[in-house]
């Protein structure tokens, strides 16, 4: 891959500090060519079920850690298919009893594809619980890192230039990790991953910048810097602190050429990556609300959507959605987004996993799945490049 750099849930878990998830959500004020991948993750099998419920298999999760390639220590999260019914439920990080299993042996009878999630600022690695398991329900793999330093738990805002330039290369370094650790393979994974085959890559607000950086927008810093100066955003005094104390580059690439598909949710970070959506050439599934007001449609998600320059691409606009929806955050907290006029969260739930995994397994080959956006455009609308 290339790198161009220099060195309530609350009652269910007994969890009396509401705090945790209040910070989460202040989350935006957050190999082979790309054919040879596409072909090579159409090879993985999926139990071909319709991707509007419950996948067939019961889920397993484990967590783990990897020192990435920053030389910073992230903790892991891996979910997967299992036919295991017997094992006791996972508590993540011991707080929240989730409907997940803890570390049942995973049905690697073929090879499983894998997707990367990434939190949002000030997340959690397992802050969107209603897709992560989800997708291993239905046959997929799926990892996700705590961003150290910028998690609910140890969030550091003096961080943030780090964070910017070093969160893709955390999405990489556990893919690697689940490749190459000993634990991946003690658990029985072996055999449902193939590393040729590549990954997806989805991920929330600041994940979402994280997936568009992963999947192929490079940050050129002349042009983010111009962009910054002339219309503002979020991350652009931390983007001029990092480029500051790191002037001996011309470009920093932060993608990974094993991608072959990413789903941005309510993704933040524009500003960044302006320049750099042109490189994007995978299939693309933009998703955000329209009550979203920290990461808005106008400005930030359809900015994204227009710039990619994948022709396989859609950007959905969730009615009524907004920034949380994407999040398991109102099982947390009582947010203004948990009552009417936003979605409800559980229909919220149900048709995003519902698009994403049509998506997917388009993206993977399998046919008839554009009837389920169709059948959705009374919770969605949808553009495409022919719009």
């Amino acid at each position: 891959m290339p790198r161009t750099a220099s060195g309530s849930w609350l009652a269910r878990s007994g969890v009396a500090d509401a705090r945790i998830w209040v910070l989460f959500g202040l989350c935006a004020c957050g190999a082979p060519n790309k054919e040879e991948t596409s072909s090579d993750a159409a090879d993985t099998d999926l139990p071909g079920l319709p991707p509007d419920g419950p996948g067939p298999f019961s889920v397993g999760t484990f967590d783990g850690q990897v020192v990435g390639s920053t030389g910073v220590t992230l903790d892991v999260q891996v979910w997967y298919p299992t036919q295991d019914t017997d094992k006791g439920v996972h508590r993540y990080d011991g707080l929240y009893p989730s409907l997940a299993l803890h570390a049942p042996a995973p049905d690697c009878t073929v090879v499983r594809p894998l997707l990367a999630f990434s939190h949002g600022n000030q997340g959690l690695r397992w802050q969107s619980l209603f897709f992560t398991e989800r997708l291993a329900s239905h046959g997929f793999v799926v990892v996700a890192p705590d961003h150290a330093g910028n998690t609910t738990l140890d969030y550091d805002e003096a961080r943030l230039p780090e964070l910017i330039f070093r969160r893709p290369f955390d999405i990489s370094d556990t893919v690697d990790w689940l490749f190459s650790d000993p634990l991946p393979s003690e658990m029985g994974l072996d055999d449902c991953l193939d590393p040729d085959a590549g990954f997806a890559v989805s991920g929330h607000s600041f994940g979402g910048y994280t997936t568009v950086a992963v999947g192929g927008a490079a940050f050129e810093p002349t042009i983010g810097l111009d962009y910054c100066e002339e219309t503002g955003g979020w991350l652009c005094e931390a983007v001029l602190t990092w480029v500051e104390g790191n002037p001996d580059f011309l470009d920093y690439d932060m993608t990974d050429d094993r991608v072959w598909a990413m789903i941005p949710m309510a993704p933040a970070g524009f500003e960044v990556l302006s320049a750099g959506l042109s490189q994007v050439e995978v299939p693309a599934l933009v998703l955000g609300g329209d009550r979203d007001t920290l990461t808005s449609m106008e400005a930030q998600v359809t900015p994204f959507y227009r710039g990619i320059a994948s022709p396989d691409k859609r950007l959905g606009t969730l009615i009524d959605g907004g920034h949380m929806t994407f999040s398991n955050a109102c099982d947390l907290v009582d947010f203004e987004e948990c009552h009417p006029p936003f979605i409800d969260a559980e229909t919220a739930y149900d048709t995003i996993n519902t698009v994403s995994l049509a998506f997917l397994r388009h993206v993977l080959g399998e046919p008839g799945m554009e009837p389920y956006f169709v059948d959705a455009a009374d919770l969605w609308d949808w553009t495409t490049p022919d719009e």
